[in-house]
Order: C-alpha cells, then structure tokens, then sequence
C-alpha cells in the first residue's frame, strides 16, 4: 500500500481530513498536525525537513522514507492581500477575518508576518517532494464557510462535520470539487488564483490536487464523480 504525508496546522485538520482515507483504495494518507503556523516562521524554507521530522518523530513507526510524497496544507489567512487592507482596531483582542480586509490591535505584526508566509510560500514552490495545498482563510472557511470561530467552536464543527460527512462520502468528495475555487487542477494556477486581490480571505481550496494527483487510487464512484465534474 502507498502512503502518502499530509502535514496540517491543527487538530481540526487532522480530525476532519481523516475523511480522505475513504475515498481511496491501496492508499494511505498520514496526517500530522504542526499545531503551529510553520509557514508564519522565518526561514522556514530552510528548516522544513528538520521541522518535519519533528513532527513525524512524534508519530510512532513512521520515517519520511516510508511516504511516496508529501503535502503540506496551509491556512491563507489573507496573507496575500495588500497591507492597506489590514485595519487596527484597538478593541480586538484577537484577529478578525472578513471578505474585503483583516481587523487587528496591532495591524504591523499582521503585515509582518504576511510578508513572511508569502516569502516562504514562493520559495517552496519549487521543491519536488513537497506540493503545498491551502485553505482559504482556513479550514472553516474554506470547508464549512464560516469564519472567526472560537477554538472551542472549531474543534465542535470539525467534529460534527467529520460524523455527517463519513456518512455522506459523496457529498464530501463533491464539497472538495466545489471550492476548488480556482477551477484548474493545475498546482501554479491554483496559486496564481490565490494571490489576486482579496482571494487569500475568501472561500477556497486546492485539495483537489491531492485527489487528482492520486485519482487511479480512487474507488470506483469517486472515479466517476470526477470524470462528470470535468
């Protein structure tokens, strides 16, 4: 059976994305949870294997020998938005995401980091055993479509929509199709499309690169969603 790494940035990932497994047949998705924004790290174009490692260390029985590829999904967070469109706002005590701007207390530290992501991003586009996947802004936005949810609120949503759509395989497939916002299977486009205007704060996902990467391993009435989508 091929295995295949899927790093995300929090449990909520790591929960929900369990989903994948059923999709296929002779395939295995291991997903790890960074529980940090790694892409919000300075160099980490550098350090990324030896975070990595870190992180899979954590997983008993499992080396980065052991996966055929790797995929690392990533929050957008807006980081890809002018900085005129981040907001102070000194009554927050957390950030607030919305369609057309970000509200902050401290809305240079936003920026600064932006910038980083978006460093580190371009740079790793390039590297062969690693394909970058996103949701935008997140996971809860780009799969459920709702925003600024409290942790608590996120880990029930996960949770919930992990129950309903394990009965609905279906609709989860055809839920991964639909915010494919960028309409293209191809890894540049999807990105291409993300870094327009407000687009990294909006609905969105390149999961289906994933799928379509591995659609041979496919079972049979997945196979067949797919072909009708294109």
């Amino acid at each position: 059976m091929k295995k295949i790494l899927l790093i995300c940035e929090g449990a909520t990932e790591k929960v929900f994305f369990e989903l994948l497994n059923y999709l296929f047949n002779d395939l295995k998705i291991v997903i790890i949870t960074a529980n940090t924004d790694l892409f919000g790290k300075e160099i980490y174009d550098i350090s990324y294997l030896k975070d990595i490692n870190s992180i899979l260390a954590k997983e008993e029985g499992y080396e980065l020998e052991d996966f055929e590829k790797m995929y690392q999904l990533v929050d957008m967070d807006g980081c890809f938005v002018d900085d005129d469109k981040i907001i102070l706002n000194t009554s927050l005590t957390k950030i607030k995401y919305y369609v057309d701007r970000i509200e902050a207390k401290e809305p240079f530290q936003i920026a600064k980091k932006n910038k980083i992501k978006r460093d580190n991003i371009d740079e790793m586009m390039g590297i062969k055993e690693l394909k970058i996947l996103y949701s935008s802004q997140n996971l809860e936005d780009a799969f459920f479509n709702i925003k600024n949810l409290s942790n608590t609120k996120k880990k029930y949503y996960a949770l919930a929509n992990y129950v309903y759509y394990k009965k609905n395989l279906d609709l989860f497939f055809k839920l991964i199709l639909y915010v494919n916002k960028a309409k293209s299977n191809s890894y540049e486009k999807s990105w291409e499309y993300i870094k327009i205007g407000n687009n990294s704060l909006n609905r969105g996902s390149n999961l289906l690169l994933l799928i379509e990467d591995y659609k041979d391993f496919l079972k049979d009435e997945f196979k067949e969603i797919l072909a009708n989508y294109k």
